[in-house]
């Protein structure tokens, strides 16, 4: 009887260990979808909306794009992380999102090491300080200089309150020594209009969506924060260039898989990401026009990193004591 039993045990273990490689072996066997915690027409969003073409040429199924905007990016994140962890539910997000809203709140919903496996980091950029053309400050020196001859005066546009412009644009007036009032926006497009009406004078954007609008003449890029010029903006210096010190963060875009998704369905993804990343001319040429890198690491290295980040971005919410309910 035990050799009976002992015999059905193996059966059944072996069962289910070729049921898990027949189920690696044919994903995606349907459509999957990716959501992304931010409005449609956003950076996140058209480089999801690339990148979940390719990815469908490149394993055969749709990848659907599912925009859930809302909380500074806590709605859609929420959502993911509750979805099955079988590889057909994905987030898209930002480092804003997903290691700085936690911070702010008391109950934010998920936990991004224990809820989330990471599969890629596919942009990593500055952000860029742009100021209104009616703004009389033509470079960072006259901008604080004005700043500080009207203290409360000058408003700021920001993505939310915890979003990565929000905190950045705190960090930069505690570093200058200056007071601006905070103007929260729905999404970026409205946040730029701002800036190009005048409704707000100040608006750390990123790189690639405000050189456009530079080049146009119709917003003035004062700094860079990362730590050299930007190939895009060259004529454009650096913060530190331009003597602010130690406001240097950058924005990183990254997918994530609900924690718990099959190992090898995650190292799939891994790879046919990094594949497109490094080979697919029309990305690549993308992400550059953002001027942005695409690292490759690995999931490892992802959650090192993310740590470490979420370090300097608490200690910075707990000096500047914003919390959100």
């Amino acid at each position: 009887m035990q050799l009976k039993k002992t015999i059905l045990k193996i059966i059944t273990i072996s069962a289910v260990l070729a049921s898990g490689c027949a189920h690696a072996q044919q994903y995606p066997s349907r459509p999957v979808t990716i959501i992304v915690p931010f409005s449609a027409g956003g950076l996140p969003d058209a480089i999801t909306r690339n990148l979940a073409l390719r990815l469908q040429t490149a394993l055969g199924q749709s990848f659907i794009v599912d925009n859930r905007p809302g909380a500074t990016g806590m709605i859609g994140t929420v959502a993911a992380s509750r979805s099955k962890p079988d590889g057909y539910t994905l987030l898209f997000t930002s480092n804003s999102a997903h290691i700085i809203a936690p911070l702010l709140r008391k109950n934010p919903g998920f936990d991004p090491y224990r809820d989330f496996d990471p599969i890629a980091r596919t942009a990593v950029y500055p952000f860029c300080l742009t100021t209104s053309m009616k703004l009389p400050a033509k470079d960072v020196r006259q901008l604080v200089s004005l700043a500080k001859s009207q203290p409360g005066k000058l408003n700021y546009g920001s993505l939310g309150e915890g979003s990565g412009n929000h905190l950045m644009t705190e960090l930069f007036k505690k570093k200058a020594g200056i007071d601006l009032v905070h103007v929260p926006y729905k999404g970026a497009a409205i946040a730029t209009n701002a800036v190009i009406a005048d409704e707000v004078q100040i608006y750390f954007d990123s790189i690639g969506a405000a050189k456009n609008l530079v080049d146009a003449g119709r917003i003035r890029a004062l700094a860079v924060t990362s730590e050299k010029r930007s190939a895009l903006l060259p004529d454009v210096p650096t913060l530190k260039e331009a003597g602010i010190d130690g406001a240097n963060p950058t924005i990183w875009l990254g997918i994530f898989a609900p924690h718990g998704t099959p190992k090898s369905i995650v190292a799939t993804l891994q790879k046919e990401i990094q594949l497109i990343l490094e080979t697919d001319a029309e990305i690549k040429t993308r992400i550059k026009d953002l001027g942005a890198e695409s690292p490759n690491m690995s999931s490892n290295q992802i959650l090192e990193s993310m740590k470490s980040e979420q370090e300097g971005w608490k200690e910075l919410i707990d000096r500047l004591q914003i919390k959100l309910e």
